[in-house]
């Protein structure tokens, strides 16, 4: 783990994750343009790979296994060497501001200074970007609950007992709940712990057999628990606006989904009667919108051509076995983990830095006075990193705690090289001024 600032750990999360996600969302939508309606059952999972194992294979990367590979985030031109050193107060400032511009000079920069203002920045964005997502959310939400809250149990015993019917064919262990509204063009499938099913005022003016398609189509998302897996796609596009390949996917994944429910119906009812059931539907809502929580039966009249044809064709996606589901998953984590960039900043503290010589040197007294002020400080820095390891020898301690008192004095070392470096140098320009007698 790194020792940066959470919010530095978090921003390159972002970018990584923002990697990952591009790679896998990008090669899912490449299959689908590629097999089109073949492999429907394939081309779902591999969209539901794509939207969740980022998230996973980003956050594997950063904590375990680290990156083989990391795109840098370049906030200051590339340096011979980097250090990190505590902020001295003047006179110390004062002198690494005189030999600023000496060769391989030390260079101080002052306590206000931020390498990191562009990812500060890229994570504030995104940040404001999930808030804004969020509430979007809660409005589709709300918007749901503004919708079923005048819903009442359904009391048809026809439709109760299609339901129960259509149910056990699908293999669910209980009926899930029926209830109407007056307010739904088209029916819903929603919940998770207790699925429900709403149906529309107008569900009388079907015909038996559109009947059994409908409550087929609804109680086949209840049966996949597509409306959890909508839900979370809806929280993931809701927490990453800025990935706009994730509303591509979520979009597709839904049109496959209600593809692969028309092909359940179908089997249950027939395909003619699921294409009139389509049709009607789709005819009660032209005008009216569907919470984004919830899964509606009613097409986009861009997509309802599609389902109609593809429901009369009689193509049915076959599902992936669950073994092969599971190890295509763990596979593709794999090659994420293994293969995907990474993205990470390095923030720079103090630098050697090597610049020409300025026309006119700096006092010499005036550095002497500075290496001194520095020499007291380093020597004070000594003693009390031995008398911390003093009191610590004996007790017992995390091992955090030896690494950072480690890195502590792999620092000061790295500040005495520089101080007898700058003491050298300083020697050399007093002997260049000494005259030659010999002249």
């Amino acid at each position: 783990m790194s020792s940066a600032p959470w919010w530095l750990v978090a921003v390159d999360w972002l970018g990584t994750f923002a990697v990952h996600s591009s790679a896998a969302l990008g090669v899912a939508l490449a299959a689908g343009l590629v097999l089109r309606e073949r492999a429907r059952g394939w081309q779902e999972l591999g969209l539901r790979m794509a939207m969740w194992l980022p998230l996973l294979s980003s956050t594997a990367q950063m904590l375990w296994f680290g990156s083989p590979q990391y795109l840098l985030l370049p906030t200051l031109p590339e340096l011979p060497a980097v250090v990190e050193l505590p902020w001295f107060e003047a006179p110390q400032a004062e002198a690494a501001a005189m030999v600023a511009g000496e060769p391989n000079s030390l260079a101080l920069p002052g306590p206000g200074s931020n390498h990191w203002s562009m990812p500060a920045l890229a994570g504030l964005a995104a940040l404001a970007a999930a808030f804004g997502g969020l509430c979007w959310l809660a409005r589709g939400w709300w918007r749901l609950g503004v919708v079923l809250r005048s819903r009442r149990p359904e009391r048809s015993p026809a439709l109760l007992v299609a339901a129960a019917e259509v149910a056990a064919r699908l293999g669910l262990q209980q009926t899930p709940r029926l209830s109407r509204s007056e307010q739904l063009g088209s029916p819903i499938a929603f919940g998770w712990l207790r699925p429900e099913v709403c149906l529309p005022r107008r569900i009388d003016e079907l015909g038996e057999g559109s009947r059994r398609a409908l409550l087929g189509h609804e109680l086949a998302h209840l049966h996949r628990a597509d409306p959890a897996w909508t839900w979370g796609a809806a929280l993931l596009q809701a927490l990453f606006p800025w990935q706009l390949l994730l509303l591509a996917a979520r979009r597709r994944w839904l049109r496959l989904v209600e593809l692969e429910c028309d092909a359940m119906s179908a089997r249950l009812a027939s395909p003619t009667e699921v294409a009139h059931c389509l049709l009607d539907v789709a005819g009660w809502c032209a005008a009216q919108r569907q919470p984004v929580v919830a899964l509606a039966m009613a097409a986009r009249p861009s997509a309802l051509r599609q389902r109609v044809e593809a429901v009369l064709r009689g193509r049915g996606g076959a599902r992936p076995p669950r073994w092969a589901s599971a190890w295509l998953s763990l596979g593709a984590l794999a090659v994420l983990v293994g293969t995907a960039p990474g993205m990470a900043g390095a923030p720079l503290d103090v630098a050697v830095a090597a610049e020409p010589a300025p026309a006119e040197p700096a006092p010499t007294a005036s550095v002497e006075l500075a290496i001194a002020a520095l020499d007291q400080q380093w020597r004070e820095l000594q003693a009390e990193l031995h008398q911390l390891r003093g009191q610590l020898a004996g007790r017992r301690h995390a091992a955090e705690i030896d690494r950072a008192l480690q890195l502590v004095e792999q620092r000061l070392q790295t500040v005495q090289r520089l101080r007898d470096r700058l003491r050298l140098q300083l020697d050399r320009r007093a002997t260049a001024r000494i005259p030659n007698p010999r002249r």
